[in-house]
């Protein structure tokens, strides 16, 4: 059963994800609720997937116009995630998002966001027609980087809108504050 569990996972692009659970639903599952299980799946076959990502800008937005004279805008958002390894030493990760939003959300996104602000942005991941997965470039340096891309649905504005100078330098006073902090293993 594992092995079949790991090919159905396998081919996940292949399979919706009401066929999916059917699959390991059908391993468990009592004959007469497997037929009423499968009628549900038909009916409700339709696919949908959707990301939701919060972080920082990396950078300003950059506005421009569509030949139809629509607005669109891009963003670069970084999100952050911190473990801990076997060794107990603390790792951080960053991960890098590229995207575009259309419409009125594009010129809100431009008017109101900045670099450093914290967005929410929920929306479709774009995939490499080649390679189904992120698309694949060479930094200067010659490694290969890998460029995540979203068409937002929703942008939601995390930071305050307007930040007055004295805010800003409680911030950094706060910031600081932290980062001189002990660290305690509780």
């Amino acid at each position: 059963m594992r092995a079949n569990i790991k090919q159905i996972v396998a081919n996940i692009t292949l399979l919706s994800f009401y066929t999916l659970i059917f699959h390991l639903a059908n391993k468990a599952m009592p004959y007469s609720t497997k037929q009423d299980f499968l009628i549900i799946t038909v009916y409700n076959a339709a696919m949908y997937h959707s990301i939701v990502i919060v972080g920082r800008l990396g950078r300003d937005p950059e506005m421009r116009y569509m030949p139809s004279g629509d607005p669109v805008t891009t963003i670069s958002v970084a999100t952050d995630r911190a473990w801990n390894d076997k060794s107990g030493q603390l790792q951080r990760e960053t991960t890098w998002f590229r995207v575009s939003i259309f419409g009125k959300s594009a010129e809100s996104a431009n008017q109101y966001l900045s670099k450093g602000k914290i967005v929410l942005v929920e929306g479709r991941l774009v995939t490499d027609p080649e390679t189904g997965g992120p698309r694949l470039y060479q930094r200067h340096d010659g490694t290969t980087g890998a460029s995540f891309e979203l068409v937002a649905n929703t942008v939601r504005f995390l930071s305050p809108r307007n930040t007055s100078e004295n805010e800003q330098a409680t911030q950094a006073e706060t910031q600081n504050i932290m980062n001189s902090a002990p660290e305690f293993d509780f």
